[in-house]
């Protein structure tokens, strides 16, 4: 079951291992991951306040809605990746067989999670958030998802430029 989900978590490892050294001090990069860091940070606070992480979690625990298992899966190694560089680990351990692998007692253990935790919001989680506060969520996780998709491509990009770098270089020895 959480073998696809492994192999991303290698993959993010490997990123890291290679790469991590050469996108944390690119400013470019540096600066989007300081701004998604705070942006996550609003979202999962207006999680908290409004009461949708302790349904999740509630929910996952069960096996139900957004956080059972094998949701993990949506998890790419990029989106892996952007969690190492904002110094969160990678843990792996879920808390039921039915949940994800990346949800424990607390809640959600990544820093930055893929669209579907995020923009899921279930009928349980809409009925018992007034409508005010539900579109005060709904703006953050856009500005959240907004700031993970262009980091995530400008990771991609210096990605392929530091690869082709280091191709250049072996061809030349």
């Amino acid at each position: 079951m959480y073998h696809y989900i492994r192999k991303n978590i290698e993959s993010a490892r490997k990123l890291y291992q290679t790469f991590g050294s050469r996108l944390a001090p690119d400013q470019d990069i540096a600066s989007r991951l300081e701004r998604l860091k705070k942006s996550t940070q609003n979202t999962q606070e207006k999680f908290s306040s409004t009461g949708i992480s302790a349904e999740c979690r509630k929910c996952g625990e069960k096996g139900q809605d957004c956080c059972r298992a094998g949701t993990e899966n949506n998890c790419d190694d990029i989106l892996l990746l952007i969690n190492l560089l904002l110094g969160g680990a990678l843990c792996h351990k879920p808390i039921a067989p039915t949940a994800c692998g990346f949800l424990d007692r607390q809640g959600c253990t990544l820093i930055v999670r893929h669209v579907i935790c995020l923009n899921y919001l279930c009928q349980t989680i809409q009925q018992k958030i007034d409508h005010k506060r539900l579109i005060a969520v709904q703006q953050a996780i856009g500005r959240e998802l907004d700031l993970q998709f262009v980091l995530s491509e400008k990771i991609k990009e210096k990605i392929k430029e530091l690869s082709i770098t280091v191709q250049r270089v072996k061809t030349s020895l």
